[in-house]
């Protein structure tokens, strides 16, 4: 009993990982060239916490919207409302003040890729962001 009462309490702790801008950006860029190949509106939804303020980023891509107008727009990221365009428009207008290290909370589930790279780096650990 043990053993699952740890389980439903790591999954309601939500997926946190603590990362630099670059790895932030390599990720975006891997979630969105994964939904292009497999034809998915939605490439990913997270919280990004840094200056102690939570921002919401939604990466979705058009390309495979049922409204065919919306094809053209591609993938788009959506931060705290606001449609800014492309991943690289993200981070040259919204995401210019990042710090080196800050904490991000995927919603809806954990990444392979991002907990090799928290494997690889010990010393960031989440309870100190």
């Amino acid at each position: 009993m043990g053993f699952i009462k740890k389980l439903i309490d790591k999954f309601n702790k939500g997926f946190f990982y603590i990362v630099d801008p670059e790895t932030l950006k390599g990720y975006l860029i891997d979630c969105a060239k994964f939904s292009k190949d497999y034809y998915l509106e939605m490439c990913e939804e997270m919280n990004i916490y840094f200056y102690n303020e939570k921002h919401h980023l939604l990466l979705w891509n058009y390309s495979a919207s049922e409204n065919l107008e919306e094809h053209t727009k591609g993938i788009v990221a959506i931060y705290d409302g606001d449609e800014t365009g492309t991943i690289d428009e993200l981070f040259a207008y919204k995401l210019t003040n990042l710090p080196p290290y800050f904490k991000i909370e995927l919603i809806h589930g954990d990444s392979v890729e991002l907990n090799k790279y928290m494997s690889n780096h010990p010393e960031l650990r989440i309870e100190d962001y």
